[in-house]
């Protein structure tokens, strides 16, 4: 398994070690004092092992995570965020008590819900071939990425854009950085705060209703299909047939099949979008 080994460099004699003992054990473990060359671009490497990394793990000490009078590494700390983005499993060593306080702060916020493997009494032993049987243990029981914190960041823009603050909607939108699993919902996201930017749904381009289209198109396949489905559906009545133009869409009729086994579109979606058909609430009672 390819995996991140994130330490302090305080904690070197720690993580070598441990490095070494897991690569003895068939892992392929990116580390960076071994990784990074003199003149090399220390960023894009790290970015670079975090592209193969299946997981992150971080030797969790009073000098990488901080603790009440420490404030950690922002190194370290990083490449927790970077991991988290990514949704690459974090599995913090705990080398001393640090963990317990929840670390400086900022890594109270990272580290919150995961469960730590606890190697603080094997050190004492320098038994690291041990440790890092521990180690392969957890990772051989099956690993789960962490995407606590990223359904806020969505609801925050759907907030933004119940409130009609479409502008701020995007700013945020365009800053985030998720794990694949999200990119339906921050797609559709991005189309509703397109369109609430628009004077009106039937002032669209052609070229840019058509690209909604397209793009909604393939969201209706996946895990926002209903709301994909009824937006379709809005372009289709209050842009296509409003301005006498062939439908780029299935029409109303068939747009309304096709959702109808994902259930009953939510509510959240109905306020985010209700400026959107000219007939406001009549449209929703049609489409329910």
């Amino acid at each position: 398994m390819h995996l991140f080994l994130s330490y302090s460099s305080a904690d070197y004699d720690i993580a070598a070690p441990i490095q070494q003992a897991l690569v003895q054990l068939g892992h392929t473990v990116w580390f960076a004092p071994q990784r990074i060359g003199a003149g090399q671009c220390f960023a894009a490497e790290i970015s670079d092992a975090m592209k193969s990394a299946e997981a992150l793990l971080l030797l969790a000490s009073e000098h990488s995570v901080g603790n009440a009078t420490r404030p950690g590494s922002n190194e370290v700390k990083t490449e927790i965020k970077m991991a988290r983005e990514k949704g690459i499993a974090v599995i913090p060593l705990k080398v001393d008590a640090s963990l317990e306080s929840g670390g400086a702060t900022g890594f109270d916020y990272l580290l919150k819900n995961f469960q730590w493997v606890d190697i603080e009494a094997m050190l004492l032993s320098r038994r690291f071939d041990v440790i890092a049987q521990r180690i392969d243990g957890e990772i051989q029981g099956g690993l789960k990425p962490d995407f606590s914190g990223f359904s806020a960041q969505l609801e925050e823009v759907e907030t933004l854009l119940k409130a009609k603050r479409c502008n701020d909607a995007r700013q945020v939108l365009n800053a985030l950085r998720l794990p694949a699993e999200f990119n339906d919902e921050l797609a559709l996201l991005k189309i509703i705060a397109f369109l609430q930017g628009q004077t009106s749904i039937r002032r669209l381009s052609k070229r840019d209703a058509d690209a909604c289209v397209h793009r909604l198109g393939e969201l209706g396949q996946g895990a926002v299909a209903g709301p994909a489905l009824y937006l379709q559906a809005i372009l289709s009545e209050n842009f296509y047939l409003a301005n006498s133009i062939a439908d780029g869409t299935a029409g109303f009729m068939a747009l309304k099949l096709q959702a109808q086994p994902h259930g009953r579109l939510k509510a959240k979606y109905i306020k985010m979008t209700d400026g959107f058909p000219a007939d406001g609430m009549g449209f929703v009672s049609r489409w329910r």
